[in-house]
């Protein structure tokens, strides 16, 4: 994965230098305010462009990330997402830019810094606004519960633990906590915490050595949801396209579904977007000479992609009258496909947000940040979030991004709420990242100037 953020920083930032080149922004101080719009704007579309393109993009550590504690000044999220309030903060940087390090005078700088306080004035009280709509806009929901379990991740795939610990962990720790919270409607186990759950890898469990745990991490889920009345979300492989050799050539990273009854669900969601570098090595196909340079980094001596889910096989879960989604691991960084997941002709097609993370390849700091980006999912839907993370952070979120009941992270634990859903549908969730879409086409423009500038016209760039 570091390897890719790499490789996508240094792509965006060498467009941005086109941008830069192409429009002299900071140059001058003629129509100021406009310029103020025009570098945030840039900003705005770089990270836009990082977090999509190349191989599916890593929308992680955006500016507007960094604002979650403020919440009443996330909330136009739900208007242009987080591209929206990147903006807003990028608009802060320039103004103080241009008065301290291009030493530009407060009397040039008026117009400019007016302009950026009515901007976040006009924020504020939407985010106000919003916020005090959620009484009357919330009903309660089911109850959920989401276990954290804490098993280190190595960049082998290596959990340190065998599959017999980490089914044998789930399956305790939960009877003991359905036993103090019989009333709950659904239980939510984090990523590939489970063996191949699927029918056809269950068929062919006898056939490997240690396969019967497929087997009995079945039948376990099975006995635990009839036994208290209690759906299942778990996060495992999916083993398919077998051959004569009984080698799996379709994998998969799936959510498998079991209702109350113990009776197992054909539908599963299959993650869509997938890691690159993480889990897939990009150009395999299309530039072999550079597929085979990064491999040369892999952990692995083979292959180790996985098969992506169908992009139109946005699964819908049902439990206790309710309905919900379920993006897999960094799916719930991507903007773009949570408001896929929740958008229709006739309202939002879920009332919960669920996700199944496996955070134990990151160090500390990494874990609040998967936090603070899933925030914005909530926000820009109106959708509560649960969370069931190993090695945290597990937890709820509220519709206004208000993250509670929280597991910390480095810890096993428990966390159970009543969520609350809310009927409001967003103009994010119907349009998507127009807000981003639109301030990369205005980049865009601006880095062909600069392509024109450098090589047709080096003359008449100014440094």
């Amino acid at each position: 994965g570091m390897l890719g953020l790499m490789v996508i920083l240094g792509l965006q930032w060498s467009w941005a230098g086109l941008i830069i080149r192409g429009c002299g922004l900071m140059a001058g101080t003629s129509l100021m305010p406009l310029r103020v719009l025009a570098v945030a704007g840039v900003w705005t579309a770089s990270e836009y462009f990082r977090g999509s393109f190349p191989w599916n993009g890593l929308p992680w550590l955006f500016l507007g990330h960094t604002q979650t504690p403020a919440l009443a000044m996330c909330q136009v999220a739900d208007l242009a997402g987080v591209a929206g309030v990147s903006f807003w903060v990028a608009s802060i940087n320039v103004v103080l830019a241009m008065r301290f390090l291009h030493r530009q005078t407060p009397q040039q700088c008026l117009a400019s810094m007016a302009m950026v306080a009515t901007l976040l004035l006009a924020v504020f009280t939407y985010g106000w606004w919003r916020m005090g709509q959620t009484s009357k806009t919330t009903s309660p929901g089911i109850n959920v519960m989401v276990v954290q379990s804490n098993y280190p991740q190595s960049n082998t795939g290596d959990k340190g633990a065998s599959a017999e610990t980490m089914v044998d962990f789930h399956v305790q720790t939960t009877r003991k906590a359905l036993t103090a919270n019989p009333r709950t409607d659904l239980v939510v186990w984090s990523e590939t915490m489970m063996p191949p759950l699927n029918k056809s890898a269950r068929r062919r469990a006898r056939a490997f050595s240690g396969g019967e745990i497929w087997i009995d991490a079945h039948h376990q889920i099975q006995n635990l949801a009839q036994e208290f009345g209690t759906s299942f979300l778990v996060g495992g492989l999916t083993l398919d396209g077998w051959d004569e050799d009984l080698l799996a050539h379709d994998r998969r990273n799936s959510a498998f579904f079991y209702e109350a009854t113990g009776l197992p669900s054909d539908a599963r969601y299959d993650k869509i977007h997938l890691v690159p570098f993480g889990e897939f090595v990009p150009f395999k196909d299309g530039f072999p000479l550079l597929y085979r340079f990064f491999m040369s980094f892999s952990p692995y001596p083979y292959d180790y992609s996985i098969s992506p889910g169908d992009a139109d096989h946005l699964t819908v879960f049902r439990a206790a009258g309710a309905s919900f989604v379920t993006p897999i691991c960094f799916e719930d960084t991507d903007a773009w496909l949570v408001a896929r997941m929740f958008r229709s002709g006739e309202g939002k097609r879920a009332d919960l947000l669920v996700n199944l993370t496996n955070d134990g390849w990151f160090k500390s700091d990494e874990m609040p940040q998967h936090l603070q980006a899933a925030t914005f999912r909530s926000i820009e839907n109106r959708v509560p979030t649960a969370r069931s993370v190993n090695t945290g952070i597990s937890g709820f979120i509220d519709s206004t991004g208000r993250a509670y009941n929280l597991v910390p992270p480095g810890t096993e634990g428990v966390s159970v709420a009543q969520i609350r859903f809310d009927s409001r549908y967003t103009l994010f969730t119907r349009l998507g990242e127009w807000f981003g879409w639109g301030w990369m086409i205005f980049a865009s423009l601006l880095a062909t100037g600069g392509l024109v500038q450098r090589f047709i016209r080096p003359g008449r760039v100014k440094n």
